[in-house]
């Protein structure tokens, strides 16, 4: 008599080979997104510094319409309130992306640019940033009297009762500029 011998059942699984390639398309995913999200995130504060610059235009106009003159240097927001007088009573909330808004002469007294003026980190009067700063930085919007935006990263004098916001955007690295004329 014959024996019949039993084959043993394949056991199921998931080979060495097939772990290792599910782990890197996982950690391909993964990378994806972690440099995705940052950028993204840089694009939406971005998009909030423009939307707070046309709104900063739109007081400039209105100021200008309403009292018949251009707004008087100085902060005119601070991070947490907007002056009441010139330039401030009609600023709405802006994002949480700016600290400052200042406004600066082209000439007279306070504080003062002199045309042309191109923006570099050397430029500012004080430290980007600070309530008294003549130069843009990533937190501050500066209200330019007199001016015009000439591209994105200079200013040329403008009529008197023109005005140019400008703030300093995360993206195209440093010294990228967004700059809006208000006349």
């Amino acid at each position: 008599m014959t024996k019949v011998r039993r084959q043993k059942k394949a056991t199921k699984g998931f080979t060495i080979i097939e772990v290792a390639l599910v782990l890197a398309v996982a950690a391909l995913i993964f990378l994806v997104v972690f440099l995705a999200v940052p950028a993204l995130q840089r694009n939406q504060r971005d998009d909030a510094r423009k939307r707070d610059v046309a709104d900063t235009v739109q007081a400039v106009v209105n100021a200008i319409a309403n009292k018949n003159a251009i707004p008087g240097t100085g902060n005119v927001y601070n991070g947490t309130a907007v002056a009441t007088t010139d330039l401030g009573a009609y600023l709405d909330p802006v994002s949480g992306n700016v600290d400052f808004i200042n406004v600066v002469a082209g000439s007279g007294t306070g504080l003062v640019v002199t045309y042309p003026y191109t923006f570099t980190a050397t430029a500012a009067t004080t430290a980007a940033g600070t309530a008294t700063s003549t130069n843009p930085s990533i937190n501050a919007i500066i209200v330019y009297t007199g001016a015009t935006c000439d591209g994105h990263t200079k200013l040329k004098a403008g009529a008197t009762r023109s005005a140019a916001v400008v703030v300093q955007v995360e993206n195209g690295g440093a010294g990228k500029y967004y700059c809006q004329t208000a006349n």
